[in-house]
C-alpha cells in the first residue's frame, strides 16, 4: 500500500499565476498554510489567504537585486529534512525549521528571453538560481514532499486535491518529482547550448510533450515522438499520426520551404515522386501527378498555398494519406474531408532548428540544417554550348528537388516540373506490371535482370548476410547452370526443419546421371539459375496458376548443361497461413493438373518424355498422388480432387507402381501411397492428425 502524506505547509513562488488561485483555495480550505516571496505573496494575500514571507522565516531580507531570496538553510531544511530520520527531526526542532510539504515553483523564463532578441546582461539574470535549487530539494525529497515544477503540472495537482484533499501518495510523489527533474535538466540543455554556441562541444538535448504513437517503424517496435507538433500543425481531420507518417511530414515540410512560387509536392517514402509550381494552385497539382501517378497513391501531399474547392476535387480523385497546406477554403475542407482516415494538416508559420541529428552508434551525429539555395550567378558553365534561361531555371528547380532526395539522387526536371528521379539504392530496379500473378512477375525480373545468374526470393521469407559471398563462390568454383542450396523452414520465428538435399556437394551433376535432382530441387527459391537458361530456352513461368514454380524448374533441369549444390543454410521459408502448404482452398489444388499438363506437354514437344519418363512419374507420385492429396485431406475428406488425383497420375503414367524410382520413398510416404490408392482417405487423415498432435 502506497504510504500517503499530509501536506500541512506550502512554499509558493512562482512566474505564471493562471490557474493558481483555484489551488491555493483548495489548500487553504483544507488548512494548509503557506510561506511565498514578493509578487506570489501578494497574489495569495489578494485571495483572502494568509501567506508567511520567506523573509520573516529566515530573517533575511531578498538581497543583491532579487538574487538571493530562498537560498537559506531555514527554507532547505524544510524541504530536505526526512520525516523519518531522529537526528533531522532533532535538528530542526532545535534550529526551529518548519517542513514544507509542498513546494509550487516556476522558472524564469530563459529561453524566451534568449528567442526575444535581448542582450546578454538581460539573458544572464534570467539564469534561475533560487527556483532550480528548490525543484532539486523537493525532488529529491519525494518520499516527504510534493514539487509542483512548472504550471504544466498546475492540472496534475488540482485533480489530485480534488480526489484527495491536501494529500497525497507516494506513486503521485514520485511522479511529480519526475516532471521536476525533466523541468530542470530541459533547463540547463537550454542553458549550456546558449554558452556553446556553434562550439558543439556537446550535445545536450531536452524534447519536451511526449507523444506515444501506436507503433514505431513497424507494429511489433514502441514509437514516441518528443516534440510540440501542435505548435507547428493544426490536425483538422484524420486518424492518429503515425512514425511513418512523421517522417513523411517532415520531408515535405523541409521540400516545401524550398519554393516561393505556387507549388505541390508529392511524397513516398521520404521523397518527392511529383513536384510542380504553377500559376494556379490546381495547375500545379496537376502537373505534380502527372509526374508519377502511380507512386502517389498512399502518399503525402503539400502545398504552399490554401487548398480551394478546385484543387480539392481534383486532389480526391486519388488515395492519399497526408495533406499539408497553409490553409483551406470551407468547401475544399468538405471535398478532402469524405474520406474518415484521411490526416489534414494545417502548416503554421513555424522557424525550423538550425541544426539536424539523429541516432548513431551508440551516439549522435549533428549537422547545419542545408539552407543554402544556388543561384544563377553562381553557376560554372563547363560545356561548349550555352545554356539557355530556361534551361538554367529548370537546373535550379531540379536541385532544390535532388537536395531533399535521400542518399546520391538524379532528377529530371524541366519547365517548373519534376518528370523522374533515381534515388541513391543498390543495383536493383522496382517495375510496375499489372498483376498477372507470380508467375508473370518471376518473368518481367528475367527480362529486366542484368546479372549472369537469377535468385528469386519471396517477400515474406529472407536470406542469410553472407549468401551472395557463399554463391559467387560456389559459381566461381562450379560454374554450374544451376546451383542449389540449404534452406530452413520457419514458422512463428522459429526454425522448425532444415531443408538441405541429399545431393553430392563436391562436385558438378546433371539430370541424366542424378535422377533424384528432380525430386530435391523443383522450385525456384534456394537456388540460383544461369539467366541464359531462359533466355536461349524462351521458358517462362505460365502465369495466374499455382505450382508455376515446378513446371518451369523441372523444365530447366533437364536444359541444364550442369548442377551443383552447397549444402549451407542459406534460405529462410517463412511457413505462414497462406502458403500452399497452408492453404485451405481446396479448389485451388486442381490448378495442379494445368501446371503438370504444362510440364508434360513440354517434354513431349522437346522429346524429352522417354528419357526422363521414371523420373516425370515420380515427381507427379510425390506432388499430384501424394502432397496435394495430404494437402485436400486436411480439410476436406470428402473432396472429389482426391479421386481425380489418383485418376490423374493412373493416365499419364500407367505403371507408375512399376517405377524403380518408387523403392526411394520412405516407409510412411509408402504406407500413404498404398492407403490414397485404395482411396482409404479418413485413415489418412487420422495418421496426419496424429501426427499433428504427437509433433
Amino acid at each position: 500500500m502506497l504510504e500517503n502524506k499530509k501536506i500541512k505547509t506550502a512554499l509558493v513562488s512562482v512566474f505564471h499565476k493562471d490557474g493558481l488561485d483555484e489551488i491555493l483555495k483548495l489548500l487553504h480550505a483544507e488548512g494548509v498554510n503557506f510561506i511565498s516571496t514578493g509578487g506570489t505573496q501578494s497574489f495569495i494575500e489578494s485571495l483572502g489567504i494568509p501567506c508567511g514571507s520567506v523573509e520573516n522565516l529566515t530573517g533575511y531580507p531578498s538581497i543583491l537585486g532579487g538574487r538571493v531570496k530562498t537560498l537559506h538553510p531555514k527554507v532547505f531544511g524544510g524541504i530536505l529534512n526526512r520525516r523519518e530520520n531522529e537526528v533531522d527531526q532533532q535538528q530542526i526542532t532545535q534550529y526551529e525549521i518548519p517542513s514544507i510539504d509542498l513546494v509550487i515553483v516556476d522558472l524564469y523564463p530563459f529561453e524566451e528571453t534568449v528567442a526575444s532578441g535581448a542582450d546578454e546582461s538581460a539573458i544572464i539574470e534570467k539564469i534561475d538560481i533560487g527556483g532550480i535549487s528548490l525543484i532539486r530539494a523537493a525532488a529529491k525529497n519525494y518520499k516527504d514532499v510534493v514539487i509542483v515544477a512548472s504550471k504544466a503540472q498546475y492540472a496534475p495537482l488540482l485533480a489530485m486535491l480534488k480526489e484527495k484533499g491536501a494529500s497525497s501518495s507516494l506513486e503521485d510523489r514520485r511522479w511529480f518529482a519526475k516532471e521536476a527533474f525533466a523541468v530542470s535538466s530541459g533547463y540547463d540543455s537550454a542553458i549550456f547550448n546558449y554558452f556553446d554556441g556553434d562550439e558543439a562541444s556537446a550535445f545536450r538535448y531536452a524534447g519536451n510533450h511526449a507523444k506515444t504513437l501506436r507503433y514505431g517503424e513497424n507494429p511489433h517496435q514502441k514509437g514516441v515522438f518528443y516534440g510540440n507538433f501542435e505548435e507547428m500543425f493544426d490536425q483538422l481531420h484524420g486518424k492518429e499520426i503515425s512514425y511513418n507518417n512523421l517522417l513523411d511530414i517532415d520531408a515535405a515540410v523541409s521540400l516545401i520551404s524550398e519554393f516561393d512560387d505556387t507549388t505541390f509536392a508529392i511524397l513516398k517514402h521520404n521523397n518527392a515522386c511529383g513536384l510542380a509550381s504553377r500559376e494556379t494552385l490546381v495547375e500545379a497539382w496537376k502537373a505534380a501527378l502527372a509526374g508519377d501517378p502511380v507512386s502517389a497513391f498512399g502518399g503525402v501531399l503539400i502545398t504552399n498555398r490554401p487548398i480551394d474547392k478546385e484543387t480539392a476535387e481534383e486532389m480526391h480523385k486519388i488515395f492519399f494519406e497526408v495533406c499539408i497546406a497553409p490553409g483551406y477554403t470551407a468547401d475544399a475542407l468538405e471535398v478532402l474531408e469524405q474520406k474518415k482516415n484521411r490526416i489534414i494538416l494545417v502548416q503554421k508559420p513555424f522557424k525550423a532548428s538550425n541544426r539536424q541529428f539523429r541516432s548513431l552508434l551508440n551516439g549522435v551525429l549533428v549537422q547545419d540544417r542545408d539552407l543554402y539555395r544556388e543561384k544563377p550567378e553562381e553557376l560554372k558553365q563547363v560545356t561548349e554550348k550555352a545554356v539557355t534561361p530556361a534551361e538554367v531555371e529548370d537546373l535550379l528547380f531540379a536541385n532544390k528537388i535532388v537536395k531533399h532526395s535521400k542518399s546520391n539522387a538524379i532528377v529530371l526536371a524541366k519547365n517548373r516540373q519534376l518528370c523522374a528521379s533515381g534515388i541513391g539504392q543498390t543495383s536493383r530496379r522496382a517495375i510496375h506490371k499489372p498483376n498477372g500473378g507470380v508467375g508473370e512477375a518471376r518473368n518481367v525480373g528475367i527480362e529486366a535482370a542484368q546479372g549472369e545468374y537469377l535468385i528469386f526470393i519471396d517477400s515474406d521469407d529472407y536470406i542469410a548476410p553472407d549468401m551472395f559471398r557463399v554463391l559467387a563462390d560456389a559459381v566461381a568454383r562450379f560454374g554450374s547452370d544451376i546451383i542449389g542450396f540449404g534452406a530452413a523452414l520457419e514458422a512463428n520465428g522459429v526454425v522448425v526443419k532444415e531443408l538441405v538435399d541429399p545431393l553430392p556437394a563436391d562436385r558438378t551433376f546433371t539430370l541424366a546421371d542424378t535422377p533424384e535432382l528432380m525430386q530435391t530441387m523443383p522450385s525456384p527459391w534456394s537456388r540460383i539459375w544461369r539467366r541464359s537458361l531462359f533466355l536461349d530456352s524462351g521458358v517462362r513461368y505460365p502465369a495466374r496458376i499455382w505450382y508455376e514454380d515446378l513446371c518451369t524448374s523441372v523444365k530447366l533441369l533437364a536444359l541444364a548443361k550442369s548442377a551443383a549444390f552447397v549444402p549451407d543454410i542459406l534460405y529462410y521459408y517463412v511457413d505462414r497461413t497462406n502458403s500452399i502448404t497452408r492453404n485451405t482452398n481446396t479448389a485451388r489444388n486442381a490448378e495442379l493438373f494445368t501446371a503438370f499438363d504444362n510440364l508434360l506437354d513440354w517434354y513431349r514437344e522437346n522429346g524429352l518424355f522417354e528419357r526422363y519418363y521414371n523420373e516425370l512419374s515420380r515427381l507427379a507420385v510425390d506432388h499430384v498422388l501424394l502432397a496435394a492429396s495430404v494437402r485436400v485431406l486436411r480439410v476436406d475428406p470428402e473432396s472429389e480432387l482426391l479421386g481425380r488425383f489418383q485418376d490423374y497420375v493412373q493416365a499419364q503414367f500407367p505403371d507408375y507402381l512399376d517405377n524403380p524410382l518408387l523403392a526411394q520413398l520412405s516407409r510412411s510416404h509408402k504406407l500413404i501411397l498404398r492407403l490414397l490408392r485404395q482411396r482409404k482417405y479418413r485413415t489418412v487423415r487420422a495418421l496426419f492428425a496424429a501426427k499433428d498432435k504427437l509433433g
